[in-house]
């Protein structure tokens, strides 16, 4: 009964996810019924954009998922002091709770897009074009492990922070488009104080080389390339490093007021 009832979850959870990208995919089907293109962007390279993102999310679905309860109140019932007694990093315990399945939807999903995209542009790879995604695909992770990780932060002073988590998760839903369709302040916000520009925007500029690079520009001295590279490296190194120093104190606050 309970492995029935666990594949019943599974089927559910699946399905549910992958209405959800026919709900999106159907929304852009919509939007350039009317438009040639928007923003500059062709409909191939809007689903581009669109496939890198659901990939990076889906990967972070399966093994960062657990967050989400202990942000909704599990530290103040008692986990956290759990944690803290195993010889084990806190987060890396967190992670290891549950790999949610249900994120093989999105990554299928998100990959027969992004080969579709790739086929239809007639985008011609080589080693270097696959590197730099392997590296754009892990800045992208980096970066939601640590937006996470700084709402997370919160739980360990007041109990729970997963509503605070909720709503700046929310803000992934923008990068399903070109950032430049947004006003100034929302592209600055996606793109430096919660960064979810990083999952698929800014990298596909690098394969998109008749868009222009809004609000970072181009380094005189560094090529567009080297220009895209610096930038995401360096928001990713820097908000890695806020979010580990920012958690590393409050587990030391945790610790004091757990005993």
């Amino acid at each position: 009964m309970g492995a029935a009832q666990y594949k019943l979850d599974f089927v559910i959870g699946v399905s549910g996810l992958v209405l959800q990208q026919i709900v999106v995919l159907l929304t852009v089907a919509i939007v350039f019924a009317g438009v040639d293109s928007l923003a500059g962007f062709s409909l191939y390279e809007i689903l581009f954009i669109l496939g890198l993102s659901q990939i990076i999310r889906g990967i972070d679905l399966a093994y960062n998922d657990y967050v989400w309860v202990e942000a909704f109140g599990g530290f103040s019932q008692g986990s956290l002091y759990s944690y803290m007694t195993r010889p084990l990093p806190v987060y890396l315990q967190i992670m290891s709770q549950r790999l949610n399945i249900q994120s093989t939807g999105p990554i299928l999903i998100g990959s027969l897009i992004l080969a579709t995209a790739m086929r239809e542009l007639k985008m011609d790879w080589g080693l270097i074009d696959y590197v730099l995604l392997g590296f754009f695909i892990g800045c992208g992770l980096v970066i939601l492990f640590s937006v996470k990780l700084l709402c997370a932060v919160i739980a360990l002073f007041f109990g729970r922070s997963g509503e605070l988590m909720q709503v700046v998760h929310e803000f992934v839903e923008f990068i399903r488009y070109p950032l430049t369709i947004y006003g100034v302040v929302i592209q600055g916000l996606l793109l430096t104080i919660i960064p979810f520009g990083m999952l698929s925007f800014v990298p596909s500029l690098y394969w998109f080389v008749d868009q222009p690079l809004p609000l970072i520009g181009q380094l005189e001295w560094l090529s567009r390339t080297q220009t895209l590279f610096a930038y995401s490296a360096g928001i990713t190194l820097i908000f890695f490093l806020i979010s580990q120093l920012l958690w590393r104190k409050g587990l030391r606050q945790a610790g004091v007021t757990g005993t």
